[in-house]
């Protein structure tokens, strides 16, 4: 009787708790946070050239990377990919500010990556899940790493410093 009753509070928590705030390991280090903002985002420097036309509706893919080991990180080394369709990461946080900037940056602090996406292509609320590729040229073990990126509407996304240690993602408990 115990164990039965054991096995349906299993499978209530399951069911009821399938989320929690984490982070997900990737190639260049740690995610903490990622999210998807319809905001007009300012990002100096970037022109279209380089890059394919930009659509019509943009959504702003912001990730939040805790670069491993003073690893260095830049514009060139991800994509993301969404519904087949690849993005090229167009800018990083530098001074308080998104930039197109092509050097590498080295940091033990959170650097924000951030992606111009279809608007199209993404619900207005709730998690789109995305998956973020290496273009490091390995076959590692995170060369595809899915990432659930949070809608956050119009707002501007969070601050790396608002973050918290643990990560802000909507990581699975249970698949």
């Amino acid at each position: 009787m115990i164990r039965k009753f054991a096995f349906i509070l299993l499978l209530f928590f399951a069911a009821v708790l399938p989320v929690h705030a984490g982070k997900i390991h990737c190639r260049s280090g740690i995610i903490t946070a990622a999210e998807l903002s319809r905001a007009d985002i300012k990002i100096t420097n970037l022109s279209q050239h380089g890059f394919p036309v930009f659509p019509a509706e943009k959504v702003y893919a912001v990730l939040t990377i805790v670069p491993g080991n003073m690893r260095a990180i830049s514009i060139f080394d991800h994509t993301l990919s969404l519904y087949g369709v690849d993005y090229p990461c167009v800018g990083i946080l530098r001074n308080g500010k998104f930039e197109y900037y092509t050097g590498e940056v080295k940091s033990t602090s959170p650097l924000q990556l951030i992606f111009i996406l279809d608007g199209k292509a993404v619900a207005p609320s709730g998690q789109v899940e995305i998956f973020l590729k290496s273009n490091l040229g390995d076959e590692s073990v995170f060369y595809d790493t899915p990432v659930p990126f949070e809608v956050i509407g119009k707002k501007l996304p969070t601050a790396p410093g608002k973050i918290p240690a643990n990560g802000s993602l909507k990581v699975e408990l249970v698949k």
